[in-house]
């Protein structure tokens, strides 16, 4: 059997989004029977501490509340490098595992991090997200810079890990001499939503609506659904509900009673109202490589629309649709046909948590 492997895991850049992928992959590990360590960062909107399991060994040390703070985290993450040297030292901890970006981490300490243990990094995006045309050059520089730390972190760990097939792939064509291996993504489906206790007010007494949920960022697609959604002459019979926080990057009548725009981050206890009350769910990325928003959408027995991305081509269901990404009329021909057969069936999605750990733990051999 060999000895356990004694693992800490790293989130220090949370994110909506970021919190219950790092969260669901620590759980299984402890679940599975491994004693578990975490640091980890807390978020304003949500923490760790609420996600993980009692008996983790879990370090949480406050976001930083300042802007200046918070730029120095990302360019020298002192503070981070040093708890997980005391952390690995004082436990014999033999693999550090990287979940979220980490990208301080590439500038500041991440070789002889890779020195001391076995560095392992669950890669999110090796491509770099494409600019909204409106992006202002804050938010482009930002988005350059979390590409060339990504692929600085890429070159720096012993083994990349990643819950999409086609970038295991390429990150082995890239790098033939690293160990690249896939694992299972977690459900991002938290005790929170599995709860329900909240509704969302923005929606009372409205249902039956075309959804679409996740941060309001270009590469998701949102202005195709939009236009889509515009010409499939649905509106006539539902609404279109866009939730979730970001910037408006596209023009649209902000009068229009039809389409509600939530800009705002809702909490987990308001997921399910949202979810339950929609007819079937839209995902139009034009990019995207591992995401965890279709498991949302099945675990409440919604279909789905998605494009035809690797990732998601991998992820549906039989009754679940696929249109080319980018493709307007595609769309809108999706939309017309899935109002009419939102009635069929969506099988849920099951536990993967065993193949998850097992496939984790050839990472740490």
């Amino acid at each position: 059997m060999g000895t356990p492997p004694r693992v800490l895991f790293v989130a220090t850049y949370p994110s909506p989004g970021m919190i219950p992928f790092a969260a669901g992959i620590i759980n299984a590990f402890y679940e599975a029977g491994h004693e578990t360590w975490a640091l980890t960062v807390s978020h304003c909107a949500d923490s760790f501490s609420k996600l993980l399991l009692p008996g983790i060994h879990l370090t949480e040390c406050p976001e930083p509340s300042s802007t200046i703070q918070k730029i120095a985290r990302h360019f020298r993450p002192a503070k981070a490098a040093r708890a997980i040297c005391d952390i690995a030292d004082k436990n014999h901890i033999t693999n550090i595992h990287f979940l979220t970006g980490e990208y301080g981490f590439a500038l500041y300490r991440g070789i002889m991090l890779a020195r001391r243990y076995n560095l392992v990094y669950t890669l999110h995006d090796l491509e770099k997200h494409p600019d909204s045309p409106q992006a202002p050059l804050k938010e482009r520089l930002f988005n350059e810079y979390f590409h060339q730390t990504t692929m600085r972190l890429v070159r720096i760990a012993h083994t990349i890990t990643s819950s999409s097939k086609s970038q295991c792939h390429l990150v082995q064509t890239m790098f033939p001499h690293k160990k690249v291996v896939f694992h299972e993504f977690p459900s991002l489906v938290t005790q929170g939503i599995k709860r329900g206790t909240r509704t969302v007010p923005e929606l009372k007494g409205i249902d039956n609506y075309i959804l679409f949920f996740g941060t309001y960022t270009h590469y998701k697609g949102v202005d195709l659904l939009y236009r889509a959604f515009i010409q499939s002459g649905l509106r006539e019979k539902c609404q279109l509900v866009m939730a979730g926080a970001g910037s408006d990057f596209f023009p649209r009548d902000i009068s229009d009673s039809r389409i509600i725009r939530i800009n705002r981050f809702l909490d987990d206890e308001e997921i399910a109202d949202l979810f339950k009350k929609a007819r079937f769910v839209v995902y139009p990325y034009i990019q995207v490589t591992q995401s965890g928003v279709i498991s949302i959408a099945h675990y409440f027995g919604k279909r789905v629309i998605a494009s035809s991305l690797p990732f998601f081509a991998d992820n549906i269901n039989e009754n679940d649709r696929l249109f080319p990404p980018g493709d307007v009329e595609a769309l809108t021909k999706s939309l017309k046909l899935m109002y009419d057969e939102a009635a069929l069936p969506c099988a849920t999605t099951g536990d993967n948590n065993s193949r998850l750990v097992a496939q984790l733990l050839e990472a740490y051999r």
